[in-house]
């Protein structure tokens, strides 16, 4: 009995299904007192914005980091920031329409990273494609033998399997959004990729 070593490999891409909005509101001032009160008003129009220009409500959102520090730039100054995340149905409408919104603030920075629903089972296909791809590489090198798979000797994999329970999603039709143009745009693709290394057994045909 002899053993054939090879590596499958699997590529996938798919259309991202969700969107994280991750917002970050900023101000400052003279105290930190002063700078939690700018900060807190810079919140409460952000938030009053979205719910009535996009019907994007309070309540959707989720609070992230929040902070005061003193200033490095400027000796009397202290820096407000916090942060709000919103997980929507991927739609490109919205996130122009959002940006539309922010063209007149000063004080909020954004960024959007992309996701997919049901994201283990994805995970789960792009590795079977790997030990296909796995298995048929060694299947040409044991024909090539004049020999034939019995089995799997041994089997190693960077598999990580992602979290079955994603954040509430936001419908896109709870959101009234129009984005142009832009809006039009084909949605960003989420690229899953794995590696498996087998042992394969072989023996004579």
């Amino acid at each position: 009995m002899s053993s054939i070593r090879v590596s499958g490999n699997a590529k996938r891409d798919y259309a991202a299904e969700r969107f994280q909005l991750q917002i970050q509101v900023q101000a400052s001032g003279t105290t930190s007192g002063k700078a939690v009160k700018a900060g807190n008003q810079a919140v409460e129009a952000f938030l009053r914005t979205m719910q009535e220009a996009l019907a994007i409500e309070p309540k959707d959102w989720t609070a992230g980091e929040y902070s005061v520090e003193r200033s490095y730039a400027a000796e009397h100054e202290f820096n407000f920031s916090r942060s709000l995340n919103l997980w929507v149905e991927a739609d490109q409408n919205l996130v122009q329409a959002m940006t539309a919104r922010m063209e007149e603030m000063e004080n909020v920075a954004f960024h959007i990273s992309f996701g997919l629903d049901r994201e283990a089972e994805k995970e789960q296909e792009v590795l079977a494609m790997a030990v296909a791809d796995a298995r048929r590489k060694a299947e040409a090198i044991a024909a090539a033998l004049g020999q034939r798979l019995t089995g799997i000797g041994d089997v190693s994999s960077d598999y990580f399997a992602a979290e079955d329970e994603a954040p509430t999603c936001l419908r896109k039709n709870s959101v009234s959004a129009d984005g142009g143009l832009a809006g039009q745009i084909r949605r960003p693709v989420v690229t899953i990729a794995k590696t498996v290394n087998v042992v394969w057994n072989a023996e004579t045909a």
